[in-house]
């Protein structure tokens, strides 16, 4: 037994002091970057470490690794997205630039803890969800070894297969086994510490001698070489997300804002920079839910899907305004006024504020003509007493006092 007091030991008075001691005599004149491990960082006293650049650049802060404990790790308890979702966005607000982790050598892998891998078309998904959900957030990724392939969890079954003393201690010390033995499987950390899985030959591609801890026996089917020849694998998605997020100013270094803070299922939020917006939209849950309206293009998938996402489905959608082009055989707009867009070939009012990209959507048909100003549509003509907006190419149709049309001045013999 021990005491675990980190209020003798954690963020201490001088810490700051040695920090900046470390800095200047490593770090100094060097071009290079320092992350720190800091457990016991808080939203409160975070920005004291990576504030002014003088002590660390970036800190790995676990509050999201708490997200399914209790009193203890092994007090496991259901994935709870609101409180997900809280997580997010305090340290999103906390501090400028956040560390994004699923995992790392200390905890069990991703899929099988945040995702399913119930079979193999959900632990595919999965996967391609939870890369989504977390490396499009705004900060640097952190993709730990074999969750770009979507490696799971080992089926520990015997002592003599487990190394990580805090596991044994467990089994050792707990009068009730079979709950010992779940914890294991699920959070254990030896479930992280397998070899890497590079090919479906001998030890995975790992090594021609026997590691220290056995291959996980779904090597075969799970593993680089596999991965790299399937346009459909997590690999392949891993690679299409990162060729995304560096091709986008918005999603390198944009602003976040969270979408749907209080839907169940749903993990949505909104990367805006540069006069570029993204949305990206992620069911973290294990059953269907009603797909909100997107806008937008989509540039990023891990399923096809209409008005309901399946479970782990996701997307990614631009909703720059050159991006808008929800309707497949127009992707043209029209500038009614500063900032607000007419997209005539979904029949909706698009209401965009500068580079914030879209708010809102509003039917066009019978909208009141008031509405618009004339002075950006300089140029009317009227025939039967119905009067046309000509701009760029389309026209708006009014009859009395509402908005009937908007159609391709081609089509339209005035």
């Amino acid at each position: 037994p021990y005491a675990f007091s980190p209020e003798y030991f954690a963020m201490q008075p001088r810490l700051h002091e040695h920090l900046r001691e470390m800095r200047k005599a490593c770090f100094a004149d060097r071009d290079c970057m320092c992350v720190g491990e800091a457990t016991f960082a808080t939203a409160e006293n975070a920005a004291s470490l990576v504030g002014d650049g003088q002590e660390l650049d970036m800190i790995f802060q676990f509050d999201l690794m708490d997200v399914d404990g209790g009193e203890s790790k092994w007090d496991l308890q259901a994935f709870d997205l609101i409180k997900f979702k809280e997580i997010v966005a305090r340290w999103q607000k906390t501090l400028d630039w956040n560390t994004l982790f699923w995992g790392n050598h200390d905890q069990p892998r991703a899929v099988s803890r945040f995702g399913c891998t119930e079979n193999e078309e959900l632990r595919v998904r999965s996967s391609k969800c939870l890369a989504a959900a977390m490396y499009l957030l705004r900060g640097t990724p952190f993709i730990y070894q074999g969750e770009e392939l979507g490696m799971t969890n080992f089926p520990f079954e015997r002592e003599e297969q487990l190394r990580d003393v805090e596991s044994l201690n467990l089994l050792h010390q707990s009068t009730d086994k079979a709950w010992a033995w779940h914890g294991i499987q699920t959070k254990g950390r030896d479930n992280a510490r397998t070899p890497m899985q590079w090919s479906a030959g001998e030890n995975a591609g790992f090594s021609s001698a026997e590691p220290w801890i056995a291959v996980n026996p779904n090597y075969p089917e799970i593993n680089a070489e596999a991965e790299s020849r399937d346009e459909n694998s997590v690999l392949h998605f891993y690679r299409g997300l990162i060729r995304l997020r560096n091709s986008a100013p918005a999603l390198r270094g944009g602003s976040f804002t969270m979408l749907y803070p209080e839907h169940k299922q749903l993990f949505a939020y909104k990367r805006s920079g540069e006069g570029e917006t993204y949305t990206v939209v992620c069911n973290l849950s294990r059953a269907k839910c009603a797909a909100p309206e997107l806008c937008g293009e989509i540039v990023l998938q891990n399923c096809e899907f209409t008005d309901t996402l399946p479970p782990y489905g996701a997307a990614v959608t631009n909703v720059t305004p050159n991006h808008l082009n929800w309707h497949k055989d127009m992707d043209e707009y029209i500038r009614a006024k500063e900032n607000i867009f007419l997209h005539p070939g979904c029949g909706r009012l698009v209401l965009n504020y500068g580079c914030d990209a879209t708010r809102e959507m509003a039917p066009l048909v019978d909208m009141p003509v008031s509405w618009f100003s004339a002075k950006t549509m300089p140029e009317q003509r009227r025939q039967d007493d119905v009067l046309y907006y000509l701009e760029n190419g389309f026209i708006m149709r009014r009859a009395g006092e509402t908005v009937k049309e908007v159609l391709d001045i081609s089509k339209i013999k005035v």
